[in-house]
C-alpha cells in the first residue's frame, strides 16, 4: 500500500478583509494549485471552521469547479449566513464534494475579525395585571462598539396556545 499526495493542493485561504462588521456578509479567497497532469472537478468548495463562542460555521461555493492540470486558480467562497457573534472567527479545513462525497483538502487556518454592536439577553421578566402585560427585560451589549438599539421585540402565545401575540 502506497500513499500519494494529491494533486490539489490548498496553496492559501484568505478572508476578503481582516476585519467585517455584524451583518456583512464574509467571503474567503481560496487559493487551489494542481499539481497533477489532469483536470480537476468538483461539485462544492466549503472551508468550516468555529464562530468567535466555538459554534461552526462555514463559508462554500456551489457548482461545477474545474481546475486544469499544472494550473493555480482562486475562488471565492461566501459565508453560509451573517455573522452575528462579535470576535475571532476561525477557518480549519477546507473541503470539496464530489458525487455523494465530501472529500479534506486540508487545513485551512486563518481567521478574521467581527466587530459591531451584540446584544444578550440578561434578564426577563413578565408581570400580568388586569387586560395587560408588561415586561422588564435587561439587555447588554456584550460586542465591541456601542450603537443604538432601534427597538426590542417580544412575542409569546395566549393563554389559549393557538393565538400569538407580540409586544
Amino acid at each position: 500500500l502506497s500513499v500519494t499526495a494529491p494533486a490539489v493542493q490548498v496553496a492559501a485561504v484568505m478572508p476578503g478583509r481582516a476585519l467585517y462588521s455584524v451583518g456583512d456578509l464574509v467571503s474567503l479567497d481560496v487559493l487551489l494549485r494542481n499539481n497533477g497532469t489532469e483536470t480537476w472537478q468538483a461539485d462544492s468548495l466549503v472551508v468550516t471552521g468555529t464562530q468567535a463562542d466555538g459554534m461552526p460555521w462555514e463559508a462554500r461555493l456551489d457548482g461545477a469547479i474545474t481546475l486544469a492540470g499544472g494550473q493555480a486558480n482562486r475562488f471565492r467562497l461566501q459565508g453560509s449566513f451573517v455573522p452575528q457573534q462579535v470576535g475571532r472567527w476561525r477557518a480549519k479545513r477546507i473541503s470539496y464534494g464530489h458525487g455523494d462525497h465530501q472529500l479534506v483538502l486540508g487545513a485551512s487556518p486563518c481567521s478574521f475579525g467581527v466587530t459591531g454592536v451584540q446584544l444578550a439577553l440578561e434578564q426577563v421578566q413578565a408581570f400580568s395585571g388586569q387586560r395587560q402585560l408588561a415586561v422588564l427585560a435587561v439587555v447588554q451589549n456584550v460586542g465591541s462598539t456601542a450603537g443604538p438599539v432601534d427597538r426590542l421585540e417580544a412575542w409569546g402565545w395566549q393563554p389559549d396556545g393557538e393565538t400569538s401575540f407580540t409586544i
